[in-house]
């Protein structure tokens, strides 16, 4: 009997979300499809927005499409001021002449206002100006390469956007590689990172591009995942990805962890088993855990033996 639950317990019918992405290795990737192609989405007119267009002459609408949900198109100067003095703090703007933001600026406090995202290229001073007013800025620059605005459009809306790139650039002097996040937070890679990968040559380093809806860097001739860099070099995002990948694994030794803490005990509270055991347990280590064992593990936490393997 005992052997026929030691099998039912290896093999849990527990239901789980899928396990998030793990990082993937450099090299030929292939085409995420699935993740890549969005739905069609109706037309929004919500005032709260996650992005704000501005488009005080009409000329962004064609490139940068203001009809998805989360995107709030503003046409007038009283619309910048009555949004900038609404907003929540990461509530992106997208400007292709930031003119109106610098006129604000004499008048109505800007200072650490949300993100500023600039489709068409302006001068240094401009932009130096403008990151006095925000506290990020987005491209202004022909040396940054971003997604196709409409993609672009639809990475900015996401809700996990921040998980996501949507341009960048090679700084080769510098060696490295600067990420714009869809957040607009940049992020800065050694070059020596991608190389490393796949033990190409600097030669093979000729261009950027960002593909796959935020979901791939690739540079010449290398591709990486977004997720991979991601949890190189994001210390928040690792350990985020730790503890989803905890919280789904279907394994018998992941349901003892999450029933385990769920009881308030640590590993030390299981009489005549010690702590380095349960360890192995939750790690999956051993998979086959011995009769007498499951019963104190059952009989501590307060569940039958059946049960242990359905958290």
């Amino acid at each position: 009997m005992k052997s026929d639950i030691i099998e039912t317990l290896i093999k849990p019918t527990r239901r789980t979300r899928s396990a998030p992405s793990t990082p993937r290795a450099l090299g030929s990737v292939t085409s995420r499809k699935k993740q890549a192609q969005r739905a069609p989405r109706g037309l929004s007119s919500s005032p709260q927005a996650t992005v704000f267009l501005v488009d005080p002459d009409g000329k962004l609408k064609s490139r940068f499409p203001a009809d998805l949900p989360g995107i709030q198109l503003l046409t007038s100067r009283s619309e910048v001021i009555e949004a900038l003095t609404n907003s929540l703090r990461d509530t992106i703007w997208v400007a292709g002449n930031p003119a109106v933001f610098l006129s604000i600026s004499r008048s109505l406090s800007l200072k650490g206002a949300p993100r500023l995202l600039l489709l068409n290229c302006i001068d240094d001073v401009r932009i130096q100006a403008l990151r006095a007013l925000f506290r990020h800025v987005a491209g202004g620059s022909d040396t940054v390469h971003f997604l196709d605005t409409a993609i672009l459009a639809e990475v900015l809306t996401d809700p996990h956007r921040n998980d996501l790139f949507i341009g960048g650039a090679i700084d080769l002097p510098d060696k490295s590689v600067l990420l714009i996040r869809g957040s607009l937070e940049p992020m800065v890679v050694p070059l020596a990172w991608f190389r490393s990968q796949r033990g190409k040559q600097a030669s093979a380093v000729a261009s950027f591009q960002v593909t796959d809806y935020g979901q791939t860097v690739r540079i010449g001739t290398f591709e990486a995942a977004a997720d991979a860099i991601l949890y190189e070099f994001d210390p928040d995002y690792r350990t985020r990805s730790r503890k989803n990948q905890l919280a789904s694994d279907t394994t018998f030794g992941g349901s003892l962890r999450r029933l385990r803490l769920q009881k308030g005990l640590t590993r030390a509270d299981f009489p005549g088993i010690t702590e380095k055991t349960i360890q192995r347990i939750e790690n999956n280590q051993i998979t086959r855990p011995r009769e007498a064992t499951l019963d104190v593990l059952a009989r501590t936490l307060g569940v039958s033996v059946e049960e242990l393997g359905t958290y």
